[in-house]
């Protein structure tokens, strides 16, 4: 007798319930599989413990992100002494300082007038043309013997090729019984922006000539700026002026003279600071908890003894304790995050003293903004040589440069090595007194002009390449992040390859198991038919030795 599929006969000939052995064999058969799925939960749980994370620190490199640019973070409050003659508004790198502004005309647009009809709603009489030019663009408006000047207003609106006049209608009686004029106005203010009235009018008494009068010419608006220029005016076609003082713009009101102020204004760059101090914290709270030991619960962090976590933060909190790279204590005003209020406690966290920040700010401001933000900055220790520049990809921190000279004073051969004894020297790209730091090398593009040469000598000079410490935590939390080679995909690729690897053997186990579970229930299917036929054969015998005792007892 073939057994398939799962079907069950338990107990019903032996009285024994099957499905309890089959049950308690399973469950031991399936602890491996249990301890698979535990494991891939686990391992889900670390993933999204873990995507928390990156989305925190994440979050830290957008804070340092809107920290290292030192013009954005130096911020003004702009002010002036009549709002009525002139406003303005200030955009990031506006510098602090007091203008006067000498307003002499405002900008306008060109406005004409037409001489008037008598009847705004009587009709012209015939077809004709109406032509004008605006902005370069000429416009042809076509009229029939039923267009009426109210209707003429409206072509001239609704045309769209309109290059920007407005028509309307003006209400006006001078005497001479012509009440209602047409008013062509220019969208554009400047004396470049005219409006004229072409020879190919046909229209009979709009025509180019006498019958308009020009009621507001177009013209540029008339500035000086602490009297200057002195002897003319800084024109412009509107009365949003920008450039006259850099990156503010200035909105001219009305004919006079007023005072602009620019002034500090120190409350970004401490919101700034504020914003880091607590993303920081929270991301230093989440890896407490997640690589630490809760002593009053006893249970471990999820990643606790996990060094890639746990290093997470290290290089944070090293570059907010330490030196700055490429300044130096004693030449620098201030060289430390601690030297503007930015320090560690003895748990980890950031705290941000706003009295010595204040304090800094009122007596160094544009060293604080240094220590900060500076890139691409630098310094010499002589003044035989000048910083000139650096690439983005300068490395940042301590150099030497050692110059050999000829006989004749030129430089023959130019070397460049970090600050370190340990280091060794790397030619450097030599172009007369032009020096600059060789592709490939910490140093690329790090460019040193040199000011005083020797004759028949070898000279060594420090350079410091500057970098604030919210450019280098920047830097930091990039690579980290870096959807490439970061940290953070280097983890999560590990993630998905433990995940998916749990999951072929976790197919196997289930599939492993549906087999014992099948061959278990087949073998109970095939004990309770063995015991239907004992129990058939038993009352076959039962049936014989009856019959044979009957037998025995008829022959007596």
């Amino acid at each position: 007798m073939a057994v398939t599929g799962t079907t069950s006969l338990s107990g019903v000939l032996s009285g024994i319930d099957s499905e309890v052995f089959v049950a308690q064999a399973l469950a031991v058969a399936r602890k491996p599989l249990d301890n698979l799925l535990a494991r891939k939960a686990l391992t889900q749980n670390k993933q999204v413990t873990f995507d928390n994370l990156q989305n925190l620190f994440t979050s830290l490199k957008s804070q340092a992100d809107s920290l290292r640019d030192m013009v954005a973070i130096r911020g003004v409050t702009a002010s002036t002494s009549d709002l009525d003659i002139v406003a303005l508004t200030a955009s990031v790198g506006a510098i602090e300082g007091s203008y006067g502004i000498e307003i002499n005309q405002l900008a306008a647009a060109e406005r004409r007038v037409h001489a008037g009809v008598a009847d705004k709603t009587a009709a012209f009489g015939s077809a004709a043309q109406f032509v004008y030019t605006y902005d370069g663009t000429t416009r042809t408006v076509q009229t029939s013997d039923t267009t009426t000047l109210e209707d003429l207003a409206g072509l001239i609106n609704d045309d769209s090729g309109n290059p920007g006049v407005s028509a309307s209608i003006l209400e006006y009686d001078s005497g001479d019984g012509l009440a209602y004029h047409l008013v062509l106005g220019g969208r554009n203010t400047g004396v470049d922006h005219t409006i004229t009235i072409e020879v190919a009018t046909t229209l009979t008494g709009f025509e180019a000539g006498g019958n308009w009068t020009v009621s507001q010419s177009a013209r540029n608006a008339q500035v000086r700026l602490d009297g200057y220029p002195a002897g003319g005016w800084i024109e412009s076609e509107s009365n949003s002026v920008s450039g006259v003082i850099p990156n503010v713009t200035l909105e001219l009101k009305h004919i006079g003279t007023a005072t602009v102020t620019l002034s500090r204004d120190t409350s970004q760059v401490a919101s700034g600071l504020s914003n880091l101090v607590s993303t920081y914290n929270v991301i230093v709270d989440n890896l407490d908890s997640i690589v630490g030991y809760d002593d009053q619960a006893k249970t471990s962090g999820i990643f606790q003894g996990d060094s890639t976590v746990t290093g997470l933060i290290s290089g944070a909190r090293d570059l907010l304790v330490r030196v700055a790279s490429g300044f130096v204590n004693g030449t620098d005003a201030y060289t430390t995050p601690a030297s503007i209020g930015l320090e560690l406690d003895k748990d980890g966290h950031l705290a941000l003293d706003s009295a010595i920040l204040n304090e800094a700010l009122g007596a160094d401001y544009d060293a604080v903004l240094s220590l900060i933000a500076a890139s691409g900055s630098g310094t010499v220790s002589s003044s035989d040589i000048q910083f000139t520049s650096t690439l983005d990809s300068t490395t940042p921190g301590s150099y030497q440069i050692k110059l050999v000279y000829d006989g004749a004073g030129d430089i023959t051969e130019a070397y460049y090595r970090k600050n370190d004894a340990l280091d060794d020297w790397r030619a450097a790209d030599v172009d007369g007194n032009s020096i600059t730091g060789t592709l490939g090398s910490p140093e690329q593009g790090l460019n040193i002009l040199v000011i005083t040469p020797y004759t028949s000598e070898t000279k060594i000079y420090d350079v410091e390449v500057k970098q604030g410490f919210a450019g280098a935590l920047y830097d930091l939390t990039a690579a980290q992040l870096d959807p490439v080679s970061g940290t953070f995909e280097v983890k999560t690729s590990q993630f998905d390859l433990v995940i998916s690897s749990l999951d072929k053997q976790i197919e196997l186990q289930q599939a492993r198991l549906t087999a014992k579970e099948e061959r278990l229930r087949a073998q109970y299917i095939r004990m309770e038919i063995a015991l239907a036929k004992l129990e058939g054969f038993q009352s076959a015998f039962i049936a014989m030795i009856s019959s044979l005792e009957s037998m025995n007892n008829s022959d007596n």
